[in-house]
C-alpha cells in the first residue's frame, strides 16, 4: 500500500506541475490534501545508460512502460527476477531552445522481501463506486 501511495503521489505531483502540452486539467477535491515534497533525484541522459545501471547493480529490467505525456514524459517500472526490488525511473525528453538534454531519473526504488513489489490487479466493478463526473476522463 505504500508503494502504491507513493506512486500515485509521485504522478500526482508531476501531472500537476507540468504546465503544457497533452496534460488534462487536474483539481483535486477539497478533501485531497497537497503537498510539495522536496527530493533529490538520481538521473542520467539515456534510458540506456539506467537500463544498464538497474540491470548491473540491482538486477532490474523494464517490467511496465508509461506514456505519460507523448514527446515530454515516458514512465518506466524496472523490477529485478524475484520480484523483491523495484525502481520507478521518469524521463523527462529535451524540450530545445531550452535544453539538448534527456533527464531519466529514478523517482522513486525500494524493496519487498516477499516479492510483492509489482503484483499484477484486477480492475474493482465500477459500479462500487459514485458515478463518473464526466467520461472520458480519470486520474
Amino acid at each position: 500500500m505504500k508503494l502504491r501511495a507513493v506512486l500515485v503521489a509521485t504522478l500526482f505531483s508531476l501531472l500537476v506541475s507540468m504546465p503544457t502540452g497533452a496534460q488534462r486539467s487536474v483539481v483535486p477535491p477539497p478533501d485531497m490534501t497537497v503537498i510539495t515534497v522536496p527530493f533529490t533525484l538520481g538521473c542520467f541522459t539515456t534510458v540506456r545508460r539506467m537500463m544498464e545501471y538497474l540491470w548491473t547493480d540491482y538486477g532490474e529490467l523494464t517490467a511496465l512502460y508509461m506514456e505519460l505525456r507523448p514527446g515530454e514524459f515516458d514512465g518506466y517500472l524496472f523490477t529485478n527476477e524475484d520480484n523483491t526490488t523495484l525502481s520507478f525511473v521518469v524521463v523527462k525528453f529535451a524540450q530545445p531552445p531550452a535544453t539538448n538534454t534527456d533527464q531519466v531519473c529514478i523517482m522513486w526504488a525500494g524493496q519487498s522481501p516477499n516479492g510483492n513489489v509489482l503484483t499484477p490487479m484486477v480492475k474493482p466493478d465500477p459500479t462500487m463506486f459514485p458515478p463518473r463526473k464526466s467520461e472520458g476522463d480519470a486520474i
